[in-house]
């Protein structure tokens, strides 16, 4: 009994000495504990009040036609750029090929024109040098007139001669001013088709524009994947005739999700990479 007592008595003290320590690693972990909080609610904000949220973009028909596929089902994962619908492009590839049709005619006019230009042209050309042999002839002519006019007065040639030589001159005087009048309707030819050549290159640059918008409209009649994400809210049935403006489906977006508070603060948590 008394060893026992003994060795209670020296355990006390012993005691003491280890609460002091106890006490300061209680603090020092109170207090990490403490400074943990402190730096995490800096830089994490917590609310019981908030909900996930992300982008959903939906897709519309731009062209009006009947559904001939559809390449997805509600729910399910598509890729940015993946054909999702199609549409019965058989009306479109018409009007595509009427559009290649008028362009290749307006080409063909063009080509025609200028054509035309180069035959007045050279019509002109061609007239312009017979009027010089022209000048040259009815020069002559009136060359030819003066003289035998003065001896007609001296009774030197008969009379016969006198007329042939006056009319060689009339006649060289009407020829120069038929192909005056020749290469003067060459020339407003010349401009005329120059002028059509403009205006057909104008129909060329206009047929142009129409081939490119059926084509855009062709294109409008395969539907595909405007984000990477999850096709949702289909709206439409092989066969069903949907007009420019209908509503097809949605396509929540994976490339961003955020969180909203009280729907006022909003906050991007994550971003999914896909």
């Amino acid at each position: 009994m008394a060893d026992n007592r003994q060795e209670t008595e020296n355990a006390k003290p012993k005691k003491r000495k280890l609460l002091p320590f106890i006490i300061a690693i209680v603090v020092v972990g109170a207090l990490a504990f403490g400074i943990n909080k402190v730096v995490y609610s800096m830089q994490h904000e917590v609310t019981d009040d908030a909900q996930v949220d992300a982008d959903i973009t939906p897709v519309l028909a731009r062209v009006a036609g009947f559904v001939s596929e559809i390449r997805f089902g509600d729910n399910q994962h598509v890729n940015k750029g993946d054909t999702l619908v199609k549409l019965d492009d058989r009306d479109l590839r018409i009007r595509v090929d009427q559009a290649q049709a008028a362009l290749d005619n307006a080409i063909a006019t063009v080509s025609v024109t200028k054509a035309n230009v180069s035959t007045a042209s050279a019509n002109a050309a061609t007239a312009s040098a017979n009027i010089d042999a022209a000048k040259v002839r009815l020069w002559k002519a009136q060359q030819d007139y003066n003289r035998f006019q003065k001896l007609s007065t001296e009774n030197a040639i008969t009379s016969q001669q006198f007329e042939a030589a006056q009319a060689e001159m009339q006649s060289a005087q009407s020829q120069l001013e038929a192909l005056t009048k020749q290469e003067s309707a060459a020339q407003t030819q010349v401009g005329s088709a120059s002028q059509q050549i403009s205006v057909s290159q104008s129909q060329i640059a206009a047929r142009q524009a129409e081939l490119e918008y059926a084509k855009l409209q062709l294109s409008y009649a395969t539907i595909i994947a405007p984000v990477s994400g999850v096709a949702s809210k289909k709206n439409i049935q092989v066969g069903q005739l949907v007009n420019a403006g209908t509503p097809l489906f949605a396509i929540v977006s994976d490339s961003e999700i955020y969180t909203c508070v009280k729907g006022s603060v909003r906050t991007t948590v994550f971003s999914l990479i896909v």
